[in-house]
């Protein structure tokens, strides 16, 4: 749920009453594809429920999986290019879809909203980048391994750490996560 807290921390209640507002809650079944490699995606979704699997080429081989609170397109949608992974409904889910055009139009005339919704997709996109380049770094060092294994020394971070600005502004993320589900009704 960790990619929903980037951004519910930057936004305030209004904002995200605004995105419970402009968005709309679809259910998808398992199996389904919410997003399509190399196809342009119409909207910029939130996991509401369910779990789904990305995959990347004609393999379909699975490379990650996304769950309750993570964002899918975000990337697609900050630099306009097509997906570069399939993204497949693992078991039903439901999403809050928002459309792109309308999220948008939203961040051209409204500065403020526009600021706080690109600081917190530039944070979570950094420490998104951040894990990975430690898990690496585990990788190598412990060569047998998979990246995961933690280091009890206080005074390094671990992958998967929240900074701690964002542990400041966990809770009100938190709550903000929880009222938006019950809006929705996915709870």
């Amino acid at each position: 749920m960790r990619n929903v807290l980037f951004v519910l921390a930057e936004l305030s209640d209004s904002e995200v009453d605004w995105l419970v507002s402009a968005g709309t809650k679809t259910r998808i079944r398992k199996g389904d594809v919410l997003v399509r490699q190399g196809e342009p995606s119409p909207s910029l979704f939130l996991v509401l429920t369910g779990e789904f699997l990305v995959t990347v080429g004609d393999t379909g081989k699975v490379v990650a999986k996304i769950e309750r609170g993570e964002l899918i397109g975000e990337i697609s949608f900050l630099d306009s290019r097509p997906p570069t992974a399939t993204v497949i409904a693992g078991e039903d889910a439901s999403v809050l879809a928002i459309s792109r055009t309308r999220l948008r139009s939203k961040l051209r005339t409204d500065t403020g909203f526009a600021s706080r919704f690109y600081l917190a997709l530039g944070i979570m996109l950094a420490h998104r980048l951040r894990d990975i380049r430690m898990r690496d770094t585990a990788k190598e060092k412990n060569p047998g391994g998979d990246g995961s294994e933690r280091n009890l020394d206080p005074n390094v971070e671990q992958a998967g750490e929240f900074s701690p600005e964002l542990l400041d502004k966990v809770d009100s993320a938190a709550r903000r996560f929880n009222n938006l589900l019950d809006k929705v009704g996915a709870v």
